[in-house]
């Protein structure tokens, strides 16, 4: 219930909280504002009980002392009534309760940030100690990221996995049924194999090994034997079986991906400016952690957050987004930025990235650690300044070239709205408000569209010029990545790692061949692309020599096999009874339908594979005949 009035001109309400607590409010009648909802001191409330001491009532110092308040309130706003109108284009009136916002005219007192470019190592490629005279073929910088020591690891892990396993999969060992056990030597084949495949892609991996007309003159067995190949890729491991990490999501990749990282970093000191963006690498397999994001060419597959150089696209450092352990977090992107900049900390770094890592508290952090940065924004987002946020209005009105800005409290961060086709909204560090570069835009006037000289802020300008170093390494990436069909969900991050480690060491090759004009080992011809690094590196991975003749057959595998029967009562091809039934192969292969079979052929080229052989069907003796030749997929 309302009191008397006070002894002020302003209208006031007793307003009794929920505790009791008896307050004055001021009616708000201004910008035709209603007054907040409170909890009004009901009818039936005696007036006396709002006087007394024990019911939350002020005494009279109380009185005093909230009347010169409300006198002071009412000078300033008869002060700023009297102020004149500035000339400058403002977002809101000077009576309004939002903070201004300025244009070009206006002058940007604020100092933007200064921060002294200091990297701990000279810009560039970082060999260390190796002599200048060393690194010279590409194969020699690839394996700076496939070191002997990553090779060995692998292989040890891989035979470990195929010992144990080969008893199931006899199909996969020697003509014995035992496992050979895969060196360094044939990993590189593997690697360059894969690497091959890439440059030249096939619909089916049994294509390459094929010896039909129109295929006739592929490479690939020069590198092995297909059964080898399928062998290899089954039994990849990258993780020792005893050893697997069950509570990581990451347990088969987490040895190399560390690997990769770490050498990322320690081979090259990138420029001043990077940029931090997510990458998704395309898969189709059965995993938790895979994403999708509508905004991007490949919506479906792994996320990485990835860092690179905004000026050469080198990947510095990288993570894969294996879901959140802790449930559902609010400030993953602010975390993501942190993480992936903490090497490069107080070295004087301008990060840039979109309005899915922006925010002013990320931006006053990243200060502290000794980073300028800048980034588009969101306006619907807290805390923005309210000045900005009605820019849907502002864009019906505002001219292509203009713009405003606003200087918020919390780091000195400036916000800034320019309107092209549609306003685009930044937060910055780094920038100054009122500098400006002149860009041309097509301008619709009069009913005819005109190329026309308009302003565009500085800091849109670097935006756009440093922000594309994520996209620079996934166009270099996307060119010639491998596109063979993984058997497990984790080699489809196997083969990225292949191509990230192929891209760095290009970009790593390229600027040391810039380095050593002189060297007469580095050169090579004056369109020297990635395409003809990847060849060249394909070929020295799988020891081809340029004038080499193109391979018939595949070579042989040193497996042991055995000699050629000195008889002809001998045979290599002979039924087996296996103890299980499985579908026949060639049944399968012709009508795709399953029929179950105990014998299968143990033979070189059979692979162990089932086949019918009754009163009714004998895919035996079809498969080893001239009409199984047609349902091979490489005729001999």
């Amino acid at each position: 219930m309302e009191a008397a009035p006070f002894s002020t001109e302003r209208p006031l309400r007793w307003v009794v909280s929920a505790d009791r607590t008896v307050e004055i409010k001021e009616e708000v009648t201004e910008l035709g504002c209603e007054p907040a909802s409170e909890q009004i001191l009901q009818e039936e409330t005696p007036p006396s009980s709002i006087t007394e001491r024990n019911a939350g009532g002020m005494d009279p110092a109380e009185e005093d002392l909230l009347d010169e308040e409300l006198m002071i309130e009412e000078t300033e706003e008869s002060s700023e009534e009297e102020a004149p109108p500035s000339t400058s284009t403002r977002g809101s009136s000077s009576r309004s309760r939002f903070p201004a916002c300025f244009s070009y005219d206006d002058a940007d007192p604020a100092v933007p940030g200064q921060v002294p470019f200091r990297p701990r190592r000279p810009v560039g490629i970082d060999l260390g100690c190796l002599a200048r005279g060393s690194v010279t073929k590409e194969m020699d910088f690839f394996q700076l990221f496939f070191t002997s020591a990553v090779l060995s690891k692998i292989c040890e892990y891989t035979n470990a996995y195929a010992w144990r396993h080969v008893v199931d999969k006899p199909s996969y060992g020697d003509a014995h049924g035992s496992w050979v056990d895969v060196t360094a030597e044939e990993m590189l084949k593997l690697i360059g194999l894969i690497i091959y495949m890439g440059v030249t892609p096939l619909p089916r991996v049994s294509r390459y090994w094929s010896t039909a007309p129109l295929r006739h003159g592929l490479w690939a067995r020069a590198y092995m034997c297909r059964e080898r190949f399928k062998a290899l890729l089954a039994v990849f491991q990258l993780v020792h079986p005893d050893e697997e990490d069950h509570s990581d999501g990451l347990q088969k990749l987490r040895y190399l991906l560390d690997h990769m990282r770490t050498t990322c970093q320690a081979l090259y000191q990138p420029k001043r400016n990077l940029s931090i963006e997510e990458r998704m690498v395309k898969s189709k397999g059965r995993s938790g952690m895979r994403q999708y994001i509508k905004d991007k060419p490949t919506r479906w597959g792994f996320k990485l957050w990835v860092m690179a150089c905004s000026n050469t696209g080198y990947t510095y450092d990288f993570d894969v987004y294996a879901g959140s352990k802790e449930g559902r977090t609010y400030d993953l992107a602010k975390k993501v930025v942190l993480q992936l900049s903490q090497p490069l900390v107080n070295q004087g770094y301008y990060l840039w990235f979109d309005n899915y890592y922006t925010s002013p508290s990320l931006l006053s952090e990243l200060r502290e650690r000794g980073f300028l940065a800048c980034g588009i924004y969101n306006p619907n987002r807290r805390r923005f300044p309210r000045c900005l946020k009605d820019y849907k209005t502002w864009e019906k009105k505002a001219k292509c070239g203009d713009m405003r800005w606003h200087r918020m409290e919390e780091g000195n961060i400036l916000a800034m709205q320019w309107k092209d086709s549609r306003t685009v909204t930044v937060l910055s560090t780094l920038h100054r408000a009122t500098d400006a570069v002149t860009v041309q835009r097509h301008v619709k006037e009069n009913g005819k569209w005109t190329v026309k000289d308009v302003q565009q802020p500085l800091a849109i300008h670097d935006y756009n010029q440093n922000m594309g170093g994520v996209d620079k390494s996934d166009q270099l990436i996307e060119k010639y990545d491998v596109h063979i069909k993984p058997l497990k969900w984790w080699q489809t991050l196997f083969f990225h790692f292949i191509d990230i480690a192929v891209v760095n060491s290009y970009i790593l090759f390229q600027e040391w061949r810039a380095q050593n004009p002189q060297n007469e080992n580095l050169t090579r011809i004056s369109r020297y692309a990635q395409l003809e690094f990847r060849e060249e590196l394909a070929c020295q991975l799988g020891g081809i020599e340029k004038d080499a003749d193109v391979p018939l057959y595949a070579p042989c595998m040193n497996l042991d096999s055995p000699k050629t029967p000195s008889s002809s009562f001998h045979a290599d091809h002979i039924p087996e009874l296996a103890e299980l039934r499985r579908n026949c192969y060639l049944c399968y292969k012709r009508t795709k339908r399953e029929m179950k079979s105990t014998f299968y052929c143990s033979g070189p080229g059979c692979d162990g594979k089932p086949f019918c052989l009754n009163k009714s069907r004998n895919c035996f003796k079809v498969w080893h005949t001239t009409d199984g030749d047609k349902y091979r997929d490489d005729p001999q």
